[in-house]
């Protein structure tokens, strides 16, 4: 799917850049949960995990 921007009532079609691994996706996802989203995660807040082995 393309994207555009809209800027002095015309459309341009956005260049699409590549990630270069799929961790760049993820923390930008992650980051931007809220926006992308509209989602705030109990865990993005104020929550950590101690975990015991």
């Amino acid at each position: 799917m393309s994207l555009y921007q809209f800027q002095n009532n015309q459309l341009t079609r956005l260049k699409a850049i590549p990630f270069k691994v799929e961790k760049e996706i993820q923390r930008l996802v992650e980051e931007n949960t809220e926006v992308l989203l509209g989602l705030t995660f109990f865990w993005r807040l104020s929550f950590t995990w101690n975990i015991i082995a």
